[in-house]
Order: C-alpha cells, then sequence, then structure tokens
C-alpha cells in the first residue's frame, strides 16, 4: 500500500504545472519579432525588437508609411508560429483578439491590466485599428518582418521559444502562413464576413457578360514589394523575402480600358471541358469600394492542399485545383463505372482571369459554396 502510494505521488510530482508564462512569453516574442512599425526612415524596416536593442528613436505619426496589417493575417500568423505547440500554451481566438485591443484579463499577474499587450508595443493613436471597409479590420502602419535576425535576440528567449514552439528556424513561409487554418471559430467568423459582403452583392453592376475563352498566351509572374520597395518575381510556390513584406497603395486603373482585355486563361483539364457545366464561367461584379467574382469550379476538390485562389495587386487572379472523377467512381463500398461523362476529365487545372483594376491583396475573401461556384470579393486599392 505505501509503495503504491508513493508511485502515486511520485507521477503526480512529475506533472508540469501550468501557468500563464509560457502564453505570456510566446505572444510577446511574436509580436515584438515579426511585426514592426513601418517607420519611413527605417531602411530596411526594423521588428519591435530590433528598435529597442539598437535604441531607435520615437516615431510619430507622421513618420509611419500607408501599410497596415489584417486582423486575420495577424491570426493566421500567431498560429501558424505556434501550431507545433501545446495546447495550453496557445491562446484561444476570442483571448487572442482581446490581447490585440489591449484588454485580456485573466487570473494571473502576466494577463493583468498593468502588464504588456498588442497595444503596449503599437498605441491606437499611432496604429489605428479599424473596420475597412465594413468586414476587413485592420491595424495602420505596421509591417510583417518575416526572416527576423537572431542578433539582436537574447540567447536564453530564443532557447525558450524554440523549445517551446518546436521549430528550428524564425524564418516565416508565408505561403504556408496564410494557408494555415486558425480553427473552427475563425473559419466561422470568415464566413460570417463573406455573409456579410453577400448582402451587399446586390449594389455590383454586372462588369462584364459571362466569358469562356481558351487563351494559351502565358500568365506573368506574380510580383511583391521587397524591404528595398524593388518589385522582384517570385514562384508559384513560396513567397519569401529577406525582410520586412508590405504592400504599397496603387492607383485606379481605367475601367473602360479593361473591359476591351477581360479574357479567360485556362490550361490543364479545365480547356477540355466542352459539354455541361464547364469549370471556369465566370461573372465579374463592380461596386463602390470591391470587385466580385462568382466562377463555376464543378467537380473540383475543396481541400486546402490541392486547391488554391490568389488575387494579385494588379486584380489578376489565379486558381489552381484538381477535377474529380474518371472512368470508375468510389462512394463508400460502392463502385460505379462512368457510361456517359460530358464533365471536365480529372486532372490538376490552372484558370486566370483579371479584375476591372487594382486590388489589396491582404483584403481578399472567398467563399466556396456547396452549389460548385467559387465567390470572391476583392477590395479595390
Amino acid at each position: 500500500m505505501n509503495l503504491r502510494g508513493d508511485l502515486v505521488y511520485k507521477r503526480r510530482s512529475v506533472k508540469p504545472v501550468l501557468t500563464d508564462s509560457d502564453r505570456k512569453f510566446l505572444i510577446e516574442f511574436i509580436i515584438t519579432t515579426y511585426l514592426g512599425p513601418d517607420v519611413k526612415y527605417d531602411d530596411p524596416r526594423c521588428s519591435i525588437i530590433q528598435r529597442r536593442m539598437a535604441g531607435s528613436p520615437q516615431y510619430t505619426l507622421s513618420d509611419l508609411g500607408s501599410s497596415y496589417v489584417t486582423i486575420s493575417f495577424l491570426e493566421r500568423l500567431y498560429y501558424y508560429v505556434l501550431r507545433h505547440c501545446r495546447r495550453e500554451h496557445v491562446l484561444d481566438l476570442n483571448m487572442f483578439h482581446m490581447y490585440l485591443k489591449g484588454k485580456l484579463i485573466l487570473p494571473s499577474p502576466d494577463f493583468s491590466t498593468d502588464s504588456k499587450q498588442f497595444t503596449s508595443f503599437f498605441p491606437l493613436d499611432l496604429h489605428e485599428q479599424k473596420w475597412y471597409p465594413d468586414s476587413f479590420r485592420i491595424v495602420k502602419g505596421i509591417v510583417l518582418i518575416d526572416d527576423p535576425s537572431i542578433e539582436c535576440i537574447k540567447e536564453d528567449d530564443l532557447n525558450r521559444f524554440k523549445s517551446l514552439t518546436g521549430v528550428s528556424t524564425l524564418e516565416v513561409n508565408l505561403s504556408e502562413c496564410l494557408e494555415n487554418e486558425v480553427g473552427h471559430n475563425c473559419k466561422k467568423k470568415r464566413q460570417e464576413n463573406i455573409q456579410n459582403m453577400e448582402c451587399q452583392s446586390e449594389e455590383f453592376q454586372e462588369g462584364h457578360k459571362r466569358k469562356h475563352i481558351d487563351d494559351t498566351q502565358p500568365m506573368p509572374d506574380p510580383m511583391f514589394p521587397t524591404k528595398h520597395n524593388v518589385k522582384v518575381p517570385l514562384s508559384n510556390n513560396t513567397c519569401k523575402s529577406n525582410g520586412p513584406t508590405f504592400m504599397p497603395l496603387l492607383s485606379v486603373s481605367d475601367t473602360a480600358a479593361w473591359n476591351q482585355d477581360c479574357s479567360l486563361v485556362l490550361t490543364g483539364t479545365a480547356r477540355k471541358g466542352m459539354f455541361g457545366p464547364s469549370v471556369g464561367i465566370v461573372d465579374i461584379g463592380i461596386g463602390e469600394m470591391a470587385y466580385l467574382f462568382r466562377i463555376s469550379l464543378p467537380g473540383v476538390q475543396k481541400n486546402c492542399g490541392k486547391f488554391s485562389c490568389d488575387v494579385q495587386s494588379n486584380g489578376r487572379v489565379l486558381i489552381k485545383g484538381v477535377v474529380t472523377g474518371g472512368e470508375t467512381i468510389r462512394k463508400q463500398a460502392r463502385v460505379f463505372q462512368m457510361k456517359i461523362r460530358k464533365l471536365c476529365p480529372p486532372g490538376p487545372f490552372t484558370l486566370s482571369f483579371s479584375l476591372p483594376g487594382p486590388v489589396d491583396p491582404r483584403l481578399f475573401a472567398a467563399n466556396f459554396r456547396a452549389d460548385g461556384l467559387l465567390e470572391g470579393i476583392a477590395i479595390k486599392q
């Protein structure tokens, strides 16, 4: 009996005591290491911790550039960096939002009214948090540091961060980060954003007629500004830079000129669908502050690993996916031999078209509907 009691006591004694100190450390490390103010005289842009270690002077509102980040992106960044973390070390979505507002209070000295939170590093009088226009919440004057330097990080902090997160490098793969799913609550919130925008879709005027044009001309490489504000082409699979990544504002193009060249580009199996509901039929609408597109994608797999929809700053939309089907279809324990086949043959495809003008890729939301339509709304620049 005593031996069993001793064994039970030893098992309990080695169980770690969970506190908020690790959660506090991790979120503060992420905010100060991966984000920095868009100070125009900082070249390249620096993170909060870099500016602190360098003794950089305090900036004013007039010193900040026009860059901003969306709350949705901050969600993805936080949960992407902590994707291998233990659940108890990660704030849930509601807590994360309260932290961003500077109002997260927990029964712990680590999250109290006197503790540092997001607004301590990015005060509201310099970094306004606002809705733009009605469906995207943004924080102004902030840039992403996707490959932070470790020279300004204390060795103990760096080792603690790597131990808690299981990562070997601080570099952020932006493509993986943007594809990272935050969780059910976040999906529900983004879905509500889409529904709010759908309520305004009746105000959209149809920008051009339905098109399905076969065009084999190559698509231009996507462009993305780097820390030196020089545009360099990036591959379709990666989106990396050696420093901060941000989007400058662009001028609005002439809609009339767009109407003369609004072709749709199809490659892969999407070009072979001759009958039935074809892949690639698209409607485009124009609103006061945004563009709306609806595109037919029957038989296309919807999981994140095989489907992507990207919007470039010049308004170019690129969709990649895989059409399901084939001569034999398996549904649970049943096998069907397809005798009539009029949909697009199975296989990968790419599809691209242009919106009437430039957009902000960070302010883009898409919804894959149950009827096989992909509906997207992109905010104008």
